[in-house]
């Protein structure tokens, strides 16, 4: 199982920008045996660089892909191959494993061609689910929704900070949000067998939509806040520990569990957070079997499936060494980060 939970930023972060402690979700995954990395940081500061260097195990200039394509989001539809056909489902596929992969609301980043395809409006089962029955009143109480084919794109130009109703494109992803938690908790029981699940995440990015509880924030507005950040976390939080127990509970093997953020956020904060400090992420593994012995302190994603391969499944591979990009909010140019540590006051 490889969680990426976007935009969830790293303990210290959490604390320093946001006043958010968030110590028990972090002591609650370690009483499960999940190992935190002192030092987590992304190897790039999008969603799109990130997932393409982690399902290729390698990093993009040895991929073709120069630091230009990335630094700008008009470069990113070239990415969209080795998104959309990458080595480590190709990988997975060679040694007889379900591929499941969960609905992106941006096109180079929607893997849907996979073996189970986690989507609230292609499963129709699910509108008649106790699940969905629980929430019915609040969605409609709140917005008139219907259904459509337009895909909600997660960088859409500047919101404006005016409250205004819950629009189909919201919609779409406050569904998308609450049925990816419950089908998470269910793929134990329902998908038998070897697979490796790609669960892609958007409860704690923008648009900041949940109470804690899962509820629609009220009035729900496009501000990016603080508050709103928080709020995602918390429910992110509540859901995924609850998901990672039905995994642990129900599957047949133990299994392989790593939990990361593609970046941390971005868009409340100061310049030089916007920066260097956007490459501060959750990053927590679950690796039964003696797997926690080729962790470092420093491991970074670009080595979470080399790492996989190497123990697991015996194969050749060794790890890489492990650096973090980010883009300098001055210049516009990519430059590599400083490594940090959540022990480092100075960091």
């Amino acid at each position: 199982y490889f969680i990426l939970v976007d935009s969830y930023g790293r303990e210290d972060v959490l604390q320093s920008m946001f006043n958010f402690d968030n110590s028990a979700m972090t002591a609650a995954l370690k009483e499960r045996g999940f190992i935190f990395p002192e030092c987590a940081q992304s190897n790039y500061y999008h969603t799109a660089p990130a997932m393409a260097s982690i399902l290729n195990l390698d990093y993009l200039d040895h991929l073709g892909i120069a630091s230009s394509v990335y630094e700008t989001r008009a470069g990113y539809s070239k990415m969209a191959p080795l998104i959309l056909d990458s080595e480590v489902i190709r990988k997975f596929r060679a040694y007889g494993y379900h591929v499941v992969t969960f609905r992106g609301f941006m096109g180079m980043i929607d893997i849907h061609n996979t073996d189970t395809y986690v989507s609230f409006e292609e499963d129709v089962n699910y509108l008649q689910r106790l699940e969905t029955a629980n929430f019915t009143n609040l969605y409609y109480e709140t917005t008139v929704f219907e259904a459509g084919d337009e895909l909600y794109e997660l960088y859409p130009d500047p919101p404006d900070e005016a409250e205004q109703p819950l629009e189909e494109r919201f919609q779409k992803v406050f569904d998308q949000n609450l049925y990816a938690f419950e089908a998470l908790e269910r793929i134990p029981t329902e998908i038998k067998g070897p697979k490796f699940v790609y669960a892609h995440l958007y409860s704690a990015h923008w648009p900041f939509m949940h109470n804690p509880d899962g509820s629609l924030r009220l009035p729900f507005s496009q501000k990016m806040s603080a508050e709103g950040y928080v709020a995602g976390i918390q429910f992110t939080n509540n859901r995924l520990l609850a998901a990672i127990d039905s995994i642990l509970a129900h599957s047949e093997v133990e299994p392989v569990i790593i939990v990361q953020g593609d970046h941390n956020n971005g868009w409340v904060g100061n310049v030089e957070w916007s920066g260097k400090d956007r490459v501060k992420i959750l990053s927590a593994y679950y690796l039964p079997d003696g797997g926690e012995s080729l962790l470092r302190e420093d491991i970074t994603p670009v080595n979470n499936f080399r790492l996989v391969f190497k123990h697991y499944f015996g194969e050749p591979i060794e790890l890489l060494p492990d650096v973090s990009y980010y883009l300098d909010p001055r210049t516009k140019k990519t430059k590599t980060a400083p490594k940090t540590c959540i022990s480092d006051p100075g960091n």
